[in-house]
């Protein structure tokens, strides 16, 4: 049999149909059949898969038992997987492969635990010291340009860098250092039964891959032991050969909270996530786990953290199903901490810290405007409110009080009520202010009564107030001494006490004549008899009089 073709390309392929007793039935499609072998010519088979190798599969799972091997595969209809599920609603991916769930232990810290600032390098070498030598050419007095920039030779010194694709600082033959005053925190310090401060022990450590081998120096200096109890400060130095790529590094010592972080380094090193704690770096791995699920009823992505412990230490996700949908984020104690949902009754948000970003809009009649300011139609507010400016009904609140102004026919002011703290000494809490351009003829009106009460009750006493007895009832009492320029006009007076002619001085006291009191008799006689007289007056007021 002639098979293939070792010039023509278009007869180089074939369809082989092999159902020997070797137990392997197949149809094979061969392309680019040009020598007396197959090798590197199978396009697609149908059939026993077993014998096939192939670079895009693992080698531990080639193809093999019956199935369908091919190039590409344009396919239709129902989908069945070993559970039993159809591909339909069965088919899950992350990352491009067809799993369940990646997990992954990433080998990183968490940093808020560490008293060190920028132990990531996140925020390049901030909070850190470090110094750097770079030469720079010259041709006489003159810079060497090239490339568009000044022509040097960077020697020994720290910068942070970007390899293996994270970022990590790189340390040539020089230091990083981080004072105390930039670190994050401080641990709390124990003391003795002699009352002297203990240093705490402390660990270090980070991911290192040493280029060229040195010693490393970890220490803490300008310590000042002054009233702990004698210890030796952390100090550490040790030799580290070259890596083939990132391993961990982990060191210990005692250390009382004073003096400067220092890390230097003699050969070429680069590290990352930097962590000085006082918890054993065990305790401060995490575990990254990730999920994607779907089925008929519901889609979940989510991610999770967990201890070493396999604790659940935070976990947030998206969950999609026919009645709802939502992002949440959950604590450790399994609390729901966060939540956007949505749902056929409404949308929900729920959250310790809610953050609104641009234009927030409700119906139109709810607004929170970019600078922060809201615009609603109604509101009915419970609890406190603070105000600095604005406007409340007809009233205006200005320097820390309300105001209200009316005009007249003519626009001129024409009536004013303040209320709250006086701006100048002739202005009251209250401040009524009105002429009669306009309506009403009252500045202040009180109507209504109680017994043993006011419409107007005043005392210019600070304490050891009187009131009204249960018995009466009053327009206006006051409590104290009442001032009128002018007339009074009023029914009857009641008073201990008359004077007139006063005057009133500077020091605030009256000067005034003080009525007489006194009992005054006289008789009147005439030709047949003899008449008898008595006035008694109190004060100048007469309150008794006989015989007249």
């Amino acid at each position: 049999m002639l098979m293939g073709n070792t010039e023509n390309p278009l007869r180089q392929n074939l369809i082989l149909i092999s159902a020997t007793e070797d137990g392997q039935p197949r149809m094979d499609v061969m392309d680019g059949v040009k020598a007396k072998n197959f090798t590197g010519c199978l396009r697609a088979r149908l059939g026993n898969l077993d014998g096939i190798s192939d670079d895009w599969f693992p080698a531990d799972n080639q193809p093999h038992g019956n199935g369908l091997y091919s190039d590409n595969a344009y396919l239709r209809g129902t989908f069945l997987l070993v559970t039993g599920e159809d591909i339909k609603t069965k088919f899950e991916i992350v990352e491009g492969r067809i799993t369940s769930v990646v997990t992954a232990l990433r080998q990183d810290f968490a940093t808020d635990r560490g008293y060190l600032n920028n132990p990531a390098f996140d925020d390049g070498l901030m909070k850190w010291n470090t110094e750097n030598e770079t030469v720079f050419f010259l041709v006489g007095n003159r810079w060497v340009w090239a490339n568009g920039n000044v022509l040097t030779k960077k020697g020994d010194g720290a910068s942070v860098t970007e390899d293996d694709g994270r970022k990590v600082v790189r340390i040539r033959g020089k230091y990083i250092l981080q004072k105390r005053e930039n670190l994050k925190s401080i641990p709390s310090m124990p003391e003795n039964g002699s009352g002297e401060k203990e240093a705490v022990p402390v660990y270090l450590t980070f991911f290192y891959r040493c280029a060229v081998g040195g010693t490393l120096r970890v220490e803490f200096v300008g310590v000042d032991k002054t009233g702990f109890a004698n210890f030796n400060s952390m100090e550490v130095e040790e030799e580290l050969p070259a890596t083939d790529g990132y391993v961990q590094y982990t060191c210990s010592g005692l250390w009382n909270g004073t003096g400067d972080f220092k890390l230097s380094f003699t050969g070429d090193i680069y590290l990352y996530m930097l962590i000085l704690s006082t918890d054993r770096v065990e305790s401060l791995a995490h575990r990254y786990k990730t999920l994607f699920e779907q089925s008929e009823r519901l889609v979940k992505i989510s991610a999770a953290v967990f201890d070493k412990d396999e604790n659940m230490l935070e976990e947030t996700g998206l969950m999609v199903t026919s009645k709802y949908s939502g992002l949440y984020a959950i604590d450790g104690d399994g609390n729901l901490k966060s939540l956007v949902g949505v749902g056929g009754d409404g949308i929900k948000i729920k959250g310790d810290c809610i953050t609104l970003e641009g234009l927030v809009t409700a119906n139109n009649n709810f607004k929170i405007l970019q600078d922060g300011s809201i615009e609603t139609r109604n509101a009915k507010i419970y609890g406190t409110v603070h105000a600095q400016d604005g406007k409340i009904g007809g009233f205006t609140i200005e320097s820390g009080r309300l105001f209200w102004k009316a005009g007249d026919y003519f626009g001129n002011d024409s009536r004013s009520l303040k209320l709250g703290v006086s701006q100048t000494d002739m202005d009251g809490v209250v401040d009524v202010a009105f002429n009669a351009a306009t309506q009403g003829r009252f500045g202040v009106k009180v109507v209504g009564s109680n017994t043993g009460g006011a419409a107007i009750y005043a005392s210019s006493k600070s304490s050891g107030q009187s009131y009204p007895v249960s018995a009466n009832s009053y327009a206006g009492f006051f409590d104290g001494g009442v001032h009128v320029n002018g007339a009074v006009y009023c029914g009857d007076i009641l008073s201990n006490n008359y004077g007139t002619e006063w005057t009133l001085g500077s020091d605030g006291t009256y000067t005034y004549r003080k009525g007489v009191s006194g009992t005054f008799r006289w008789s009147v006689k005439n030709d047949f008899l003899t008449n008898n007289y008595t006035l008694e007056v109190v004060n100048g007021i007469v309150v008794k009089m006989s015989g007249i």
